[in-house]
């Protein structure tokens, strides 16, 4: 297979799955369609992030795999290379088109470039991050061409985006971890699969399912600051709720040991971030949580019982973000 040049090639050997949404979907089957020859020409458009690169890898392959021809995968910027001409593979699959189109001159060779190869009948499939009217705008012969749009994917879509990626990344994550992570967790399909490569590393040595308050500590830093969510507030007011009043009163120091434990221990967020939070010193933190790991060494039922009473509330309060 021809490939514009070495990054595009890297990308090509990558395997990931690809999930077919309502939002996708026809942008899905266009790609298909020209990658099995029943499409000559076709446009993709679609917000940063959405799986527009992915769809132009996978047609890359399949019409390698279905037709036999040279196929080009390359980005509109390669029209700055002097010795690159679009005319060269019998299949031209371009991405990002609205990239070299800054200046009159770049739109202009863009468009002499794609006209050369409508004008020929050579099948040739693009991908922008534009706006629809501006993707006609940068499409010669715009009747000859068939567009398909990916949309802002739903809350529903953004889940099924987690649980593919973590299927790519042989990360078992519950249902409830995956509607906190599309809840919490804005930004496009990149962010997305980075956060679950951040929460794989994190969890490499667990062993069971991670758990939601895990989930939501080490994904903490990614986790939208205008939404009003603070992990700590709601780990500080379920611990709150599991003890009665007259056990927050007759021993403060129990309440603060629970309450470092689950943000230590359990959330994995940061001592210095803990501190800071509670009013204290890293080093009484620090002191916290090692008499409370003492507790639990010693089989303070106690202890255990309202551990596990707060980590319950959090996990439905959690559940309910």
């Amino acid at each position: 297979m021809a490939v514009g040049n070495s990054r595009n090639s890297s990308d090509m050997s990558q395997s990931v799955s690809f999930e077919v949404l309502p939002c996708n979907s026809g942008a899905h089957r266009l790609s298909m369609d020209f990658a099995h020859g029943e499409e000559r020409f076709g446009a993709i458009s679609g917000p940063h992030g959405c799986g527009k690169s992915h769809l132009l890898r996978e047609a890359a392959q399949e019409a390698h795999s279905n037709l036999g021809a040279s196929v080009g995968l390359v980005s509109a910027s390669d029209l700055d290379r002097p010795s690159y001409g679009f005319g060269r593979p019998d299949i031209l699959i371009v991405d990002d088109i609205e990239a070299n189109s800054a200046t009159p001159k770049c739109r202009h060779r863009l468009a002499i470039e794609l006209e050369r190869r409508v004008r020929s009948g050579r099948p040739t499939l693009c991908a922008a991050s534009s706006a629809p009217k501006r993707v006609w705008s940068l499409l010669p012969f715009p009747r000859r061409w068939r567009h398909e749009e990916i949309r802002e994917p739903s809350l529903e879509e953004r889940e099924g985006i987690i649980r593919a990626v973590a299927r790519d990344e042989d990360l078992k994550l519950a249902d409830d971890v995956v509607r906190a992570i599309s809840k919490l967790i804005r930004g496009d399909g990149r962010t997305l699969r980075g956060a679950i490569k951040l929460l794989k590393f994190a969890c490499r040595r667990e062993t069971g399912e991670i758990s939601p308050i895990r989930a939501v500590g080490v994904l903490d830093p990614l986790i939208a600051k205008d939404i009003g969510f603070d992990l700590r507030d709601v780990v500080v007011d379920c611990v709150c709720q599991s003890l009665s009043r007259r056990e927050r009163q007759r021993d403060g120091a129990f309440q603060d040991q629970l309450t470092t434990f689950v943000l230590r221990s359990e959330a994995l967020l940061a001592e210095a971030n803990v501190a800071k939070y509670l009013g204290i010193t890293p080093g009484q933190t620090f002191r916290l949580l090692r008499d409370a790991r003492e507790r639990l060494i010693n089989d303070d039922a106690y202890f255990g019982r309202k551990l596990e009473a707060s980590k319950r509330m959090i996990c439905r309060r959690l559940g309910d973000v």
